[in-house]
């Protein structure tokens, strides 16, 4: 019989602090242990504050989360599940959105049953807003269950970045399965993605699905081989979409309800467009009747000039947003398989220079088949069968859906498990 595990890495405070949050010691001058020690006992979470605010608070969480280690090698991926957002726009009474019960379960325990299935064992859970309810849903004391605290909200790479320098603290040489902790996915959609990753020997194999069934999900780019060689967001799509239209429009000055339609009919997200265009350019549509591009007082609030609209997709490639939306038919519904170099190594070259100033997990796509000419990297997508193998959800009505085409399409697990893929 092979021994359990013990509760925690070996690493010591300092070891672990280093490793994973250097740019929260810098910013906060937190000091480090002076003497060697072990890693603190391992919290349940309900001795520790719900919302820690102060750099000594965030260090209590940090230091104290169960985490353990990882093997270096392994059958089956590492899974590194996302779930530390808040939801926003969930309006219920559940503090983490991945703890919303989807037909009486929560998401979260759902996919994890789904990733057990496969002989996935291994976890380590991004954690943030409700930290202490998802320890609590999942279980502190679960043997495999690794929790790391993401001290700030920066985006899907920075809470993927903590996991990566965690697997480089362990010296993993695996797979590593990367989802959001919202996800609902089939075992049918699961098995394909393992299925292809396995067979192409990709680098980085990623999820897609049909533009027509998730038009608010990221647009795959793909070379004539079937290579993916970039992922462009929909709020980067269509701040540059609009901001060629508002460039290039046919009257001078452009009239500014005329501009918020045409916003509206690319996106149907006020609250967005109010993010992406910045506060006084998007207070600016409301309060004037037009507004000229040549108008210099202007140039200050716009998010980016006419010549950096187009996106770089490689090095002697470059794609204006309409000619994406027009290319375009799959998107990416984030599942991700990566080996594990070019997953540690892509999440630390990640950069926040898009239209919502965050870390995009997605950004490791460009960085990895950019480099890939001399490094061999191979980025492949997984379609999957069915458009709705794999659901994400960030309001109620999107989790409604998803309850009803579980039903409706008759996306039960037990079927898939009766009759998996040839």
């Amino acid at each position: 019989m092979n021994p359990s595990p013990p509760e925690c890495s070996s690493a010591t405070v300092e070891e672990f602090l280093r490793a994973l949050y250097p740019e929260w010691l810098e910013k906060t001058g937190q000091t480090l242990p002076r003497q060697p020690e072990s890693v603190e006992r391992p919290s349940s979470g309900d001795s520790l504050p719900a919302d820690p605010a102060t750099p000594e608070e965030q260090r209590r969480v940090i230091t104290s989360l169960p985490r353990r280690p990882i093997p270096s090698r392994l059958e089956h991926p590492v899974a590194v599940i996302l779930a530390g957002g808040k939801g926003t726009r969930m309006a219920s009474g559940v503090r983490q959105k991945a703890l919303c019960p989807i037909l009486g379960r929560p998401a979260l325990l759902r996919a994890i049953e789904t990733y057990r299935s496969f002989g996935l064992a291994h976890f380590i859970l991004i954690v943030g807003i409700g930290y202490q309810d998802v320890l609590a849903c999942v279980g502190s004391d679960t043997p495999g269950m690794t929790f790391l605290y993401q001290e700030e909200q920066l985006g899907t790479g920075h809470a993927a970045r903590l996991a990566a320098r965690y697997l480089r603290l362990q010296r993993y040489t695996g797979d590593v399965l990367v989802v959001m902790g919202d996800k609902f996915i089939t075992p049918r959609g699961f098995q394909c993605l393992l299925r292809d990753h396995a067979a192409r020997q990709a680098d980085l194999t990623i999820s897609t699905a049909s533009k027509t069934a998730w038009p608010d999900s990221g647009r795959v780019v793909k070379d004539e081989g079937g290579r993916i060689l970039a992922i462009i967001e929909k709020p980067d799509l269509v701040l540059s979409r609009l901001l060629h239209d508002f460039y290039h429009w046919p009257e001078d000055p452009v009239p500014c309800q005329a501009l918020l339609d045409r916003a509206l009919q690319y996106w149907n997200r006020s609250e967005k467009w109010a993010k992406l265009l910045g506060s006084a350019f998007w207070q600016a549509l409301h309060d004037y009747p037009a507004i000229s591009p040549h108008d210099n007082r202007i140039h200050g609030w716009l998010p980016k000039m006419k010549d950096e609209l187009d996106f770089p997709i490689t090095p002697t490639c470059r794609l204006s947003g309409e000619a994406i939306e027009r290319q375009c038919d799959r998107v990416n519904i984030s599942a991700y398989i990566f080996k594990s170099a070019p997953f540690l190594e892509s999440m630390e070259r990640l950069r926040s220079n898009n239209a919502q100033g965050e870390l995009y997990l997605t950004d490791a796509v460009q960085d990895l088949t950019q480099r890939g000419h001399s490094q061999g990297y191979r980025v492949f997508p997984s379609a999957m069968p069915h458009d709705y193998d794999i659901m994400g959800f960030n309001t109620r009505e999107e989790l409604e859906f998803i309850e009803r085409a579980i039903v409706d399409k008759g996306l039960w697990a037990e079927k898939f498990q009766e009759d998996p893929i040839p």
